[in-house]
């Protein structure tokens, strides 16, 4: 098993140590704490990480569509 402190991470993945840090209080993301060091498995932080991928049907949505989309979150 590989892993690597978020200063690694961070430039691996063009994130912010700040955003990784931020996602290990708020976000569940799968780490190691030893002392004050945190330490993340690669393999497992892409795992975690495929839940933000986002569709990319969703982005040609039309105005229409996102409206109708909206109205029906909210029940009107």
């Amino acid at each position: 098993m590989k892993l690597v402190d978020l200063k690694t991470l961070a430039k691996e993945t063009s994130l912010s140590i700040f955003t990784l840090r931020k996602y290990l209080k708020t976000r569940d993301m799968p780490h190691y704490q030893v002392g004050n060091k945190y330490l993340v498995n690669p393999d497992e932080f892409d795992s975690w990480f495929q839940q933000f991928k986002k569709n990319n049907k969703e982005k040609g949505l039309s105005l229409h569509k996102l409206v109708d989309k909206t109205l029906e979150k909210i029940g009107i």
